[in-house]
């Protein structure tokens, strides 16, 4: 269970950094690490920054639910496939 939510806060992770990186070109190192921590840290650093940032955050959960789905996919299919079937009782 623990390495999933892992997996899915890395995949949340960049894809959150990834969205806001040109949103933060330009700024200082210290506010560039602010704004690329957290959405607190880029609201602290400018409003144009939180707009991107929000954006970036709703992209990245995006990209975890799809990465969601696929693994509940996949695990369905292998339990439809590999899950032995039950013996109807006789009457």
């Amino acid at each position: 269970m623990s390495l999933g939510v892992a997996i899915l806060g890395s995949v949340l992770g960049s894809a959150y950094r990834s969205g806001l990186g040109a949103h933060l070109a330009g700024l200082p190192a210290q506010a560039y690490a602010a704004g690329q921590g957290s959405l607190a840290g880029a609201a602290a650093v400018a409003p144009h920054v939180f707009g991107g940032a929000c954006v970036a955050y709703a992209n990245g959960m995006s990209d975890v639910m799809l990465v969601s789905a696929a693994v509940l996919a996949a695990a369905a299919l292998l339990v439809a496939l590999f899950l032995p079937a039950r013996s109807r009782p006789r009457r």
